[in-house]
């Protein structure tokens, strides 16, 4: 954006800009899928843990 601003230099401006923008766009639900991934992998072993805990074993 700086180059938008500052240098006068449009394209580059515009395009870098557009990056930004697509790459923070995509954050988000790329965020959420390795979660969710992350969730299915342990859930298992988190649960025969939190059993064994509750049962004082």
């Amino acid at each position: 954006m700086i180059l938008l601003l500052s240098f006068s230099h449009f394209a580059a401006g515009a395009a870098a800009g557009a990056v930004g923008f697509i790459l923070a766009a995509l954050a988000t639900p790329v965020s959420k899928a390795v979660t969710k991934r992350s969730r299915e992998k342990y859930r298992d072993e988190i649960l025969a843990l939190s059993e064994k805990i509750k049962n004082g074993n």
